[in-house]
């Protein structure tokens, strides 16, 4: 029951950050199926979004459940806007590096030989630019973030969501 309990509430709280990150994720994704329609090389932009979605949610919740993003609450909002999008960006980063030796290790099923093909099998410009783009994505959300604890809980919320009186 408790289990249940709390993956309901997980889930809850993921809800939110991932639909946000899924919209940021999904464009740029279409943005660059666009630029390689040219040039007949095709991806499936609507999975590769949800899985990146996740991680980033996933990457936030852990940033958050750590106290990590609470400790510089004294400082300047954008010095917490910066300091949350670099944590959450280095979560994501170990992430995806993770995700990598797990999908070498399902192919390899040696541990060791599984790190050598992960790391002959990244691209570092292409890691990096996903880093990046990951990093405005989080800068983003960071600054929205910071924005609704500015006006209170939910207000930010009720200013976009809510009709104008």
């Amino acid at each position: 029951m408790k289990l249940i309990r709390w993956l309901k509430h997980e889930l809850k709280e993921l809800a939110v950050p991932a639909l946000y990150f899924f919209i940021c994720f999904s464009l740029i994704l279409l943005i660059l199926k666009l630029f390689l329609q040219n040039y007949s090389i095709e991806f499936f932009v609507l999975s590769k979004a949800a899985l990146a979605a996740f991680l980033a949610a996933k990457a936030v919740l852990i940033g958050d459940q750590t106290g990590i993003s609470k400790k510089r609450r004294s400082a300047p909002r954008y010095i917490n806007v910066l300091f949350k999008t670099f944590i959450y960006t280095v979560i994501t980063a170990i992430l995806s590096i993770l995700e990598s030796l797990i999908e070498a290790f399902s192919k390899t099923k040696v541990f060791s030989t599984a790190i050598s093909t992960a790391i002959n099998e990244i691209n570092i410009s292409h890691f990096l630019a996903i880093i990046l783009l990951v990093s405005l994505v989080f800068l983003s959300y960071n600054i929205f973030d910071e924005i609704n604890i500015y006006m209170g809980e939910g207000k930010l919320k009720k200013f976009f969501f809510s009709k104008p009186q």
